[in-house]
């Protein structure tokens, strides 16, 4: 018989609890070298256009989408094929945080020493009728240039309309890592902006700081993607750097079946076909997100999208230690004896008169995954 630290025989039922995790690692071992990836996209239709996933509500062929506001354009006569929403270019769509991520063109606006326009490129963004807005919270309009004044508009109807001021006399001015008006300067994007045009214009034609910065620049960026440096201000800058890496928000929209906030009125009207589902705010304040409730995860826009994970059991509770909880943590991230570990959980690690036996089985039944 098989005893314990302490070198006492170990109790039938201790047996049987090693027993049985014993064996779930042996399956979950060989669940481990073939793992099964949740379904994203809608049966018979394309889950990547080139590097990038494409999941449920979004699809690139008719009737793979939730709408057509969700359908997207899978370039392939390019190498690697190219997601785009128009002339758009998509990196990056999550389901989790209903975010994408996308490159924009920059602006530019460039002077000869004698002060005439060489080119002139304004920027302009318009994902009007489209699920996707400009993020607030991951964005900021900027403007580099020492003889720069740049401002957008969101829309000719209500004329929104915001800015900033760039200034400096040389070089040495400049300071790296700084956008607050000294070579660069940057401004807040309002929530939910779908259309966005910028304009760039200079006091005097950069003619007093043609020697190191015949043009200005503008765009709108990622903030924890881009950082400001001296160099951002010389003549080959936006030649060197057409686009920029950006965030856009996106939200489930429908008038029809939407009640206060633009919340569901129920689960049968809402977009959130898993069963072990629910639904939040948009991060824009335009619609609603699904979400895989606790202990779930996958795709919430599918009928049985979310599969059951274990990564709610962590020992956190009172009467298991941190210690504990990690090795559990690590045996049962596989999907493997679900319901089990989590009646081991409730009757087992929690109880401080079972730390001792608990130890026990953890050293028994470790994993290396």
């Amino acid at each position: 018989m098989r005893t314990t630290t302490t070198g006492r025989a170990a109790p039938p039922r201790l047996l049987f609890l090693i027993v049985l995790i014993s064996s779930a690692a042996a399956v979950a071992q060989a669940a481990a070298a073939s793992p099964v990836l949740a379904q994203m996209a809608l049966s018979e239709c394309p889950a990547k256009c080139g590097e990038v996933d494409v999941p449920y509500p979004f699809g690139i062929r008719e009737g793979c989408s939730l709408n057509r506001r969700f359908l997207l354009e899978c370039n392939t006569t390019l190498e690697p094929p190219e997601l785009l929403l128009g002339n758009i270019h998509i990196q990056e769509i999550s389901l989790e945080k209903g975010l994408v991520r996308v490159t924009l063109f920059i602006g530019r606006d460039c002077y000869d020493q004698q002060g005439e326009k060489l080119n002139r490129g304004n920027m302009s963004t318009n994902v009007t009728g489209s699920p996707f807005s400009i993020s607030a919270d991951h964005n900021k309009f900027v403007a580099i240039g020492c003889d720069t004044l740049a401002y957008y508009v969101a829309s000719t109807a209500d004329g929104y309309a915001s800015g900033c001021a760039s200034i400096c006399r040389d070089e040495d001015s400049v300071t790296n890592g700084t956008c607050s008006g000294i070579g660069c300067c940057e401004t807040a994007i309002p929530r939910g902006l779908q259309y966005f045009e910028a304009d760039i214009r200079s006091y005097h034609n950069h003619t007093r700081v043609w020697r190191f910065n015949p043009c200005s620049y503008a765009f709108v960026v990622d903030v924890d993607r881009f950082t400001f440096f001296r160099a951002n201000v010389s003549a080959n800058y936006a030649y060197e750097l057409v686009k920029l890496p950006a965030v856009f928000d996106w939200a489930i929209q429908d008038s029809s079946t939407t009640c206060k906030n633009g919340m569901p009125c129920d689960r049968g009207s809402s977009a959130c076909r898993s069963d072990n589902s629910g639904w939040r705010p948009s991060n824009d304040g335009r619609g609603y997100l699904c979400a895989c409730s606790p202990g779930y995860q996958g795709n919430p826009y599918l009928s049985r999208g979310c599969q059951g994970t274990l990564k709610l059991l962590h020992g956190s509770r009172p009467g298991c230690s941190a210690r504990s909880g990690q090795s559990i943590a690590r045996f049962i991230q596989l999907p493997i004896a679900v319901f089990r570990i989590r009646l081991f959980q409730r009757k087992l690690l929690c109880q401080k008169r079972f730390s001792k036996k608990l130890y026990v089985i953890t050293c028994l039944v470790s994993l290396k995954i």
